[in-house]
């Protein structure tokens, strides 16, 4: 069964100089990052637990992506499914 899920990843550059310095494109790594951090989250989930965990998985996909992005100058405050 293949499962379509959509996600917005709300952030901030907190460090303008480390955002343009440390990655090639902070906007598109970051889009990249998002994308590839939900299917794997979601590749180990149910139908019944992507419907009943979407606090819990937005959660994870915060914490995990400001600290994949910190480096870069790049602050997730929000991920919403």
């Amino acid at each position: 069964m293949t499962l379509s899920v959509d996600a917005v990843v709300y952030y901030r550059v907190s460090n303008p100089t480390m955002a343009t310095n440390n990655v090639e494109d902070y906007r598109h790594s970051t889009h990249l990052l998002a994308a590839t951090t939900l299917r794997n989250v979601i590749g180990t989930k149910c139908l019944a637990q992507v419907l009943s965990e979407r606090e819990q998985i937005s959660h994870y996909m915060e914490t995990t992506l400001d600290e994949a992005t910190d480096p870069w100058g790049v602050k997730v405050e929000r991920v919403e499914m």
